[in-house]
């Protein structure tokens, strides 16, 4: 188990931003995990159990502190526990929000080994009809460059409790989000959760989709199905 401490800065910091932890196994068979404490009595925190967050997903993880959260000047203790000897680079900083629009493809330059918020209003009409789902999907410039991409349903994100991207495409990753999943709502906030591995120009696109969508006779057109829907 290693120990660390956190003193938070306000260098860089606007107060739109959240506290983002990263741990990035550098072996294959390397697990490590995060516990985040910021109890003074708690300097040592070690599992789920006496942690005010975590993260224990296999592999590489994410721990994501909700602005509000922290204060400029607080310490947290962090603990990084492998169930066996393994091997890791460890980050911390700041991260926005990036609101994202209907039907819209939007372009950024991303760092690498960095984690963004997208969030996304799911319109309660696309094209005067009732929207039925929604896709966001993350397109690097380059091809076979690495994105993790999860969904959230609320602010309230940890990458151990949000479902990864169900599709995959030729260029990237994609979430579909609909009426026949749990929690669907229109006019609410969904976020989604990129993890970026190579610093790169990525394409953001958003679709609102309704029951009867037109289809091109000359554009190919992309269309996601989760698993066991129709």
């Amino acid at each position: 188990m290693s120990y660390f401490t956190y003193k938070i800065q306000n260098a860089n910091y606007y107060g739109e931003e959240h506290l983002a932890f990263k741990v990035m196994a550098n072996a294959f068979d390397s697990d490590p995990d995060i516990y985040i404490s910021k109890s003074k009595t708690n300097q040592y925190p070690s599992s789920s159990l006496n942690a005010d967050w975590y993260c224990e997903r296999k592999g590489s993880e994410t721990c994501i502190i909700q602005k509000g959260d922290f204060a400029i000047g607080e310490t947290l203790y962090i603990g990084i526990s492998c169930t066996r000897s393994c091997s890791y680079n460890f980050r911390v900083w700041f991260t926005p929000t990036v609101d994202l629009t209907t039907s819209n493809r939007r372009q950024l330059r991303l760092e690498a080994y960095s984690t963004y918020i997208l969030k996304y209003i799911v319109p309660d009409k696309v094209l005067k009809e009732q929207t039925k789902s929604i896709e966001i999907y993350v397109q690097p410039e380059h091809q076979y460059t690495r994105v993790d991409l999860f969904l959230s349903l609320d602010a309230a994100f940890y990458l151990i409790e949000e479902r990864p991207a169900a599709h995959v495409t030729s260029r990237g990753k994609g979430i579909k989000f609909s009426e026949q999943d749990y929690k669907w709502c229109r006019n609410c906030p969904v976020y989604g959760i990129l993890n970026v591995y190579d610093e790169d120009r990525y394409y953001i696109t958003t679709l609102g989709r309704v029951e009867n969508d037109a289809l091109s006779n000359s554009i190919p057109t992309d269309i996601f199905v989760n698993p066991f829907q129709q």
